[in-house]
């Protein structure tokens, strides 16, 4: 079926370069090109009803491999995390306090950074340092002292 529409469209092609060879170059020459242009479309169109595209579509369906989408949202949340507690441990460091930075996502999906001072580290000092730099950020934070639950 291809092979035949193939061959019209190479037949129609060869028909209007013969037309447009013997007719005589001059004031009609476009209408003659727009014409022969529409012929060679209308028998590509012509002979491609014919064509069973839904077979040639079912063919190449079964026959071509299926990508399988991937799953990043783990890697995401990984990089996500990572990158919260390292900030939240280079804020530490700039104000010289030690204290475990580590991140949590609850069931809905939101992230929470739990801070768990050093022993001998002021939990009010950490408090108070996250209260002023860390509302730009938007992630909620607490901090509480080592050992203890949220």
């Amino acid at each position: 079926m291809i092979r035949s529409v193939t061959l019209t469209v190479c037949l129609s092609c060869l028909l209007a370069g013969v037309l447009q060879g013997i007719l005589p170059k001059g004031y009609y020459s476009k209408v003659i090109n727009q014409l022969c242009v529409l012929y060679i479309l209308l028998s590509a169109f012509t002979a491609a009803q014919n064509v069973p595209w839904h077979q040639i579509y079912a063919f190449l369906d079964s026959s071509c491999p299926q990508a399988q989408p991937m799953d990043f949202s783990a890697d995401v949340t990984a990089l996500l995390e990572s990158e919260v507690e390292s900030r939240a441990a280079g804020l530490l460091e700039e104000q010289g306090l030690e204290a475990q930075a580590r991140c949590e996502q609850d069931d809905s999906g939101s992230f929470r950074l739990i801070l768990e001072p050093e022993p001998g580290q002021d939990a009010r000092a950490i408090e108070a340092l996250f209260a002023e730099y860390w509302k730009e950020e938007g992630i909620p934070y607490q901090v509480q002292p080592t050992g203890e639950e949220p």
